[in-house]
């Protein structure tokens, strides 16, 4: 599943923080003056009163390339992204200053540590001892865990839906939704007045077909630019993909 958890220790004096293997769930940390600070958001960070909010050119750099600042830095120097499936451990004695460069898993700072519980290439090194054989055995295995996947995220103790664009991805999890529910699930898509963006009557036939409880916003030109200056804050560092938008409505 997603999390991102900070684990105090009261014998040992020891602080661990961890975040789920695919980093769907935000976890930020690093210092602030002396202090050694974390977050779930860099907004709550910032309220920190030694917190310095400068921009950190090499995290800008990065931005200007991908359109987004990868982990581990953040748009301001001395405060990091966790990265995903990762555990850092520090305990009471841990440095007063900040490294250099950001510390990397497998690498230590004073008494801080990073290590990875989980990664990618080992699960695709393990998935190349078992290669499937033949396509009906790839559908089964396919379907069979993207229904157990979508059940498990249906769990939920506030109402859920999904955001349907009618392409083959949310389609998909649309129909496992439906398949799994015993009442009509809320499904919600994004119409534009420009044909060229329009996906919704592509929505719409999907959530006919399946029966779900359907709702279209339909989304202006001025709908999105006010959007725009509250961007930052629902962010917290520069974010260049315009389906940010449409998202957030």
């Amino acid at each position: 599943g997603m999390f991102a958890l900070a684990l105090w220790n009261k014998e040992k004096k020891n602080l661990c923080l961890a975040r789920d293997r695919i980093g769907e769930k935000p976890l930020y940390w690093g210092w602030a003056g002396n202090d050694l600070i974390f977050g779930s958001e860099l907004k709550a960070l910032r309220l920190h009163p030694n917190f310095q909010s400068r921009v950190c050119t090499a995290a800008l750099s990065q931005y200007l390339r991908f359109k987004y600042v990868p982990a581990p830095r953040t748009i301001h120097p001395n405060i990091y992204k966790l990265e995903p499936g990762t555990i850092l451990s520090v305990d009471t004695l841990s440095p007063s200053a900040p490294p250099k460069e950001p510390i990397r898993p497998g690498e230590n700072y004073g008494s801080l540590y990073i290590r990875r519980y989980w990664e990618l290439s080992s699960e695709i090194q393990a998935g190349s001892q078992h290669q499937i054989k033949n396509d009906s055995e790839a559908i089964t295995m396919l379907n069979n865990i993207l229904k157990k996947a979508v059940k498990k995220q249906m769990i939920s103790d506030v109402p859920l839906g999904a955001f349907l664009s009618g392409g083959v991805d949310s389609s998909t999890i649309v129909s496992l939704m439906q398949n799994q529910s015993t009442t009509p699930i809320k499904t919600f898509t994004i119409g534009f007045d420009d044909p060229s963006f329009d996906e919704s009557n592509h929505a719409f036939a999907v959530a006919k077909h399946l029966g779900t409880n359907h709702t279209k916003l339909q989304v202006t030109d001025t709908d999105a630019r006010d959007v725009i200056p509250d961007l930052p804050n629902f962010y917290d560092e520069p974010f260049a993909d315009s389906s940010q938008i449409p998202t957030h409505l």
